[in-house]
């Protein structure tokens, strides 16, 4: 779903449109992470999941074995999206900075908007949700929710459409007070 322009509040310009949009059926949900490579440049302390396959694809990784498709239960993915914090100050749902602080610092899951690209590596007009998960919930993660793991390989990327989230869960995602 897109929820428009975010920003011009937060006094700096307005951002693209930001979307939570995945490739979906009745039970499942796949999210995309980059294994080797770029991801191991520095210390992490979790995974770090796209819904947008297309945003990793622009890094030239197809072939290489290092994406990886993640077909995750539903419910599991919808527990990820409830758990999670938006990792920019959003005045109209934590008030004061200290409290957004301490909020992202217990969070299991931490959500974050980054400009969607093409295969060609071309910034789209709206922006996608990075989940980054801290090992509590990467464990949570994996022993519950996987239905199946595979190599991305190229070819297309699957379709993308909005998720039906409820309207309250992707307010607070977007950073709107509900």
């Amino acid at each position: 779903m897109s929820l428009g322009s975010q920003g011009s509040c937060l006094g700096r310009p307005s951002l693209p449109s930001r979307s939570l949009l995945a490739s979906f059926s009745s039970g499942e949900v796949t999210v995309w992470r980059q294994v080797g490579g770029a991801s191991r440049r520095g210390p992490t302390r979790g995974c770090r999941l796209y819904l947008s396959l297309p945003s990793l694809l622009h890094d030239e990784l197809v072939g290489d074995g290092r994406i990886q498709g993640v077909r995750l239960q539903r419910g599991g993915f919808e527990a990820l999206l409830n758990q999670a914090v938006l990792d920019e100050h959003a005045p109209s749902l934590y008030p004061c900075e200290q409290s957004w602080r301490l909020a992202t610092r217990f969070a299991p899951v931490s959500i974050r908007w980054i400009q969607d690209m093409d295969r060609r590596g071309r910034p789209l007009s709206r922006q996608v949700p990075l989940l980054s998960l801290r090992p509590a919930a990467l464990r949570q993660l994996s022993e519950q929710w996987i239905a199946s793991i595979e190599g991305w390989r190229g070819g297309p990327a699957p379709a993308l459409r909005p998720y039906p989230a409820p309207p309250t869960l992707l307010a607070r995602l977007v950073g709107r007070n509900p």
